[in-house]
């Protein structure tokens, strides 16, 4: 799941996209995967483990958090960094174009409101797939 896999026939296209972050103790990242087609199939996770896989649950949006500890979050699972302080770890974003034509993947560091990355995703193409990775290192 870790390398970056290209889109065939689709498009990728970047507002944003640092690449890798640090996480502070007290910070958070928001992702939020939406989704426009009839069955959205994708997968979160790192190098150790996959924390997400969705397949028969069509929702407009699909939100989550990474974080450096368990906090409680209104709208979505918390997921926890395994790695020690200044060992980083790459997260995986896996998408499926089966039955979806289009994605957009917003990474969120809060607080301050930062975008880490804001890319859209196109296809038309029911094999295409694609990995979009972010580094993060807890600091």
């Amino acid at each position: 799941m870790l390398t970056t896999q290209m889109m065939v026939s689709g498009k990728r296209t970047v507002t944003t996209n640092l690449g890798a972050t640090p996480l502070a103790a007290n910070e958070i990242l928001q992702y939020k995967l939406f989704a426009s087609g009839a069955n959205p199939i994708w997968g979160f996770g790192c190098a150790h483990r996959l924390l997400a896989s969705v397949s028969n649950q069509p929702l407009p949006v699909y939100t989550w958090y990474l974080s450096p500890q368990s906090v409680p979050a209104p709208d979505g699972p918390v997921y926890t960094l395994d790695q020690p302080i200044n060992v980083m770890d790459v997260y995986v974003v896996a998408l499926s174009f089966a039955a979806v034509v289009q994605y957009r993947l917003l990474v969120v560091k809060q607080p301050g409101n930062v975008t880490i990355q804001d890319i859209t995703y196109n296809s038309f193409d029911p094999h295409d797939a694609y990995r979009e990775p972010l580094d993060v290192t807890l600091a």
